[in-house]
């Protein structure tokens, strides 16, 4: 738990549940990458995902073409 604002990962849980929350590491909307480099990326982030937890990794390459929030 922080000292300094109470933040715990025991609080995260009782708010919204122990389940695994699903993502994706690499969302290419906008089409940029190659399957080979989203394959290179992904094992990148996974990689320092081990090295550094308990961190979740994510990259996303939006569609600016398209609306978005």
């Amino acid at each position: 738990m922080c000292p300094h604002c109470g933040f715990s990962l025991e609080n995260l849980d009782k708010k919204y549940g122990k389940d695994a929350i699903p993502y994706r590491r690499v969302c290419d909307n906008a089409g940029a990458l190659r399957q080979q480099d989203r394959m290179r990326l992904n094992a990148l982030l996974e990689k320092l995902e081990r090295r550094i937890p308990p961190v979740l990794l994510s990259v996303y390459f939006p569609n600016i073409l398209e609306p978005f929030s």
